[in-house]
């Protein structure tokens, strides 16, 4: 979103968003920043750190139960997540399970004042 407003020249300081502006990055003025980029989707949250790559309940099929708690593959070995190391490397699936939680707890916090209840402070506060 940081991105789509600055594309066309519109503020968002005041606004609490998850992103960053990439313009500079897509007119080959920056390199891509490293962070963590989360997702969710379907009762998965997911966390993707450099070589790592994290996810909470990781189904193989949508139709499927989940195939363990905590799925940590190192995708520089393993591109298609097929060995959970999460045991072998207990610290790095510790630290981004809980960079994970915080990120789902922050994201549940930033719904119930936007947009739970049909308040839209998140959508409305563009235009105000």
């Amino acid at each position: 979103m940081p991105t789509a407003l600055a594309a066309c020249g519109l503020p968002n300081d005041s606004l609490e968003l998850d992103g960053l502006n990439i313009l500079p990055v897509l007119a080959g003025q920056a390199s891509a920043p490293e962070r963590d980029l989360f997702w969710e989707l379907r009762g998965q949250a997911a966390i993707r750190r450099a070589r790592w790559k994290l996810t909470l309940k990781p189904q193989e099929v949508e139709t499927a139960g989940a195939v363990a708690d905590v799925f940590l593959a190192d995708l520089v070995h393993d591109r298609g997540e097929q060995v959970n190391v999460a045991s072998r490397e207990p610290e790095v699936a510790a630290a981004l399970h809980g960079r994970l939680e915080t990120w789902v707890a922050e994201l549940e916090r930033r719904w119930q004042r936007d947009f739970a209840g049909g308040h839209g402070h998140g959508v409305t506060a563009l235009t105000t």
